[in-house]
Protein backbone atom coordinates (compact mmCIF):
# COMPACT_ATOMS: atom_id res chain seq x y z
CA UNK A 1 0.00 0.00 0.00
CA UNK A 2 3.09 2.08 0.90
CA UNK A 3 4.51 2.06 -2.51
CA UNK A 4 0.99 2.98 -4.49
CA UNK A 5 0.94 6.02 -2.12
CA UNK A 6 4.57 6.57 -3.30
CA UNK A 7 3.48 6.51 -7.23
CA UNK A 8 0.29 8.58 -6.71
CA UNK A 9 2.53 11.73 -5.32
CA UNK A 10 4.88 11.47 -8.15
CA UNK A 11 2.49 11.28 -10.53
CA UNK A 12 0.95 14.44 -9.39
CA UNK A 13 4.06 15.73 -8.84
CA UNK A 14 4.56 14.91 -12.59
CA UNK A 15 1.38 16.63 -13.83
CA UNK A 16 2.16 19.39 -11.76
CA UNK A 17 5.54 20.12 -13.19
CA UNK A 18 4.14 19.39 -16.65
CA UNK A 19 1.68 22.36 -15.99
CA UNK A 20 4.13 24.79 -14.80
CA UNK A 21 6.39 23.97 -17.74
CA UNK A 22 3.07 24.21 -20.21
CA UNK A 23 2.47 27.54 -18.50
CA UNK A 24 6.26 28.97 -18.87
CA UNK A 25 6.19 27.86 -22.62
CA UNK A 26 3.13 29.94 -23.01
CA UNK A 27 4.63 32.91 -22.06
CA UNK A 28 7.88 32.84 -23.83
CA UNK A 29 5.61 32.33 -26.98
CA UNK A 30 3.78 35.10 -26.49
CA UNK A 31 6.29 37.19 -25.49
CA UNK A 32 8.30 37.14 -28.46
CA UNK A 33 5.59 37.48 -30.72
CA UNK A 34 4.86 40.35 -28.92
CA UNK A 35 8.25 41.11 -29.38
CA UNK A 36 7.44 40.61 -33.08
CA UNK A 37 5.20 42.73 -33.33
CA UNK A 38 6.88 45.42 -32.04
CA UNK A 39 10.15 45.50 -34.26
CA UNK A 40 8.71 47.29 -36.81
CA UNK A 41 7.12 49.79 -34.79
CA UNK A 42 10.81 50.18 -33.43
CA UNK A 43 13.00 50.14 -36.61
CA UNK A 44 10.41 53.04 -37.96
CA UNK A 45 10.86 55.16 -34.77
CA UNK A 46 14.76 54.72 -35.04
CA UNK A 47 14.96 55.53 -38.59
CA UNK A 48 12.26 58.30 -38.69
CA UNK A 49 14.99 61.39 -37.70
CA UNK A 50 18.73 61.79 -37.39
CA UNK A 51 20.21 61.91 -33.88
CA UNK A 52 20.64 65.49 -32.98
CA UNK A 53 23.42 66.55 -32.46
CA UNK A 54 25.09 67.26 -28.88
CA UNK A 55 25.99 70.48 -27.01
CA UNK A 56 29.76 71.36 -27.49
CA UNK A 57 30.03 69.18 -30.59
CA UNK A 58 30.87 66.52 -28.87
Amino acid sequence: MKNNAFTAVLAGVLVVAAFAAALLVARVFFATRQLRDLQPMNFKTNSAAPASPKPGGR
